[in-house]
């Protein structure tokens, strides 16, 4: 059990669990090229920094943490699922990231409206980045959607 699932805890220890499971089955071979930005908020942020450097020594990709803190409802508000568009966009345009840039697809309803309902759209318009959902489970991502997107 994960008494403290709610409040984000519980999620990353979930994560860094999908995430050691998914590294053993990893099925992408040594990328030539590419940069991955992984979208964050402060809480998970160093969970996040950990999987994008055993990421980077697994596939050879760029991998890069682009964390967005929470001006929208409030900078004590520190977890990935009340991510919003506007925020995103402020956060991309200071960190000006190369290459694709995933949102977890816990910040997004039906996989492309944030909560403030501005759209992964909008922000790629407003922003000029590559930006797509991904799985917010590490499984899934590294087992899944990782082969899909090479």
């Amino acid at each position: 059990g994960f008494p403290q699932f709610e409040d984000g805890f519980g999620t990353c220890r979930m994560f860094l669990d999908q995430a050691e499971l998914g590294f053993q089955t990893l099925a992408v071979d040594k990328l030539a090229t590419g940069a991955l930005n992984l979208v964050t908020a402060p809480l998970p942020s160093k969970v996040i920094e950990q999987f994008a450097l055993r990421l980077a020594e697994g596939t050879g990709a760029d991998v890069k943490v682009v964390v967005v803190p929470n001006d929208f409802f409030g900078r004590g508000i520190t977890i990935a699922g009340l991510i919003t568009g506007e925020d995103l966009i402020r956060s991309l345009k200071e960190a000006r990231p190369a290459g694709i840039v995933l949102v977890p697809d816990i910040a997004l309803k039906d996989e492309r409206v944030f909560l403030d309902e501005l759209t992964i759209a909008d922000v790629r318009q407003e922003t000029g980045c590559d930006v797509r959902a991904c799985p917010s489970s590490a499984r899934a991502f590294l087992c899944e959607f990782l082969p899909a997107l090479y």
